[in-house]
């Protein structure tokens, strides 16, 4: 029974981050890939579901995939993109990647926010490394104050 309703971006997006967030995984996936199949192109809010979906699952490394597939598909990660693999990452204890990361926001011209250097000295400092957590919080405080 049809009920009129044509999915579009927004609702596979809602459907992809449900599914992360349920630990389904295939599901979510498959929904992914039927959704290009029916030519309905992924935006920067359905690869950052993805991406945040394999981050809460532990899975960076197709987080990263998930990252680097929609770089090169011509999709603009926004702060929100970047800020989901630092926290990732920092959450797995690979700060030295989310340091990396972080370093590439500023070469695409976004400005990192205050959560972001926040999430980035929460880590740091959870793995004893209070000097350069220090440093962070001083760039940070001349860049906002």
């Amino acid at each position: 029974m049809s009920t009129g309703c044509t999915p579009n971006i927004r609702s596979y997006s809602i459907l992809i981050n449900g599914y992360f967030k349920k630990q389904k995984v295939d599901e979510a996936m498959e929904v992914f890939n039927g959704m290009e199949q029916l030519g309905i192109r992924p935006n920067v809010v359905t690869y950052s579901s993805l991406m945040d979906g394999y981050c809460s699952c532990g899975q960076l490394d197709k987080a990263r995939e998930v990252f680097d597939l929609m770089t090169s598909k011509g999709c603009t990660p926004n702060l929100h993109s970047y800020s989901i693999l630092i926290n990732g990452y920092c959450k797995m204890q690979m700060i030295d990647e989310a340091k990396e990361v972080f370093d590439g926001i500023s070469r695409t011209g976004i400005s990192p926010d205050v959560v972001t250097y926040g999430t980035l000295v929460d880590g740091l400092l959870k793995l004893g490394r209070a000097d350069e957590a220090l440093v962070m919080l001083k760039t940070m405080e001349q860049k906002f104050l």
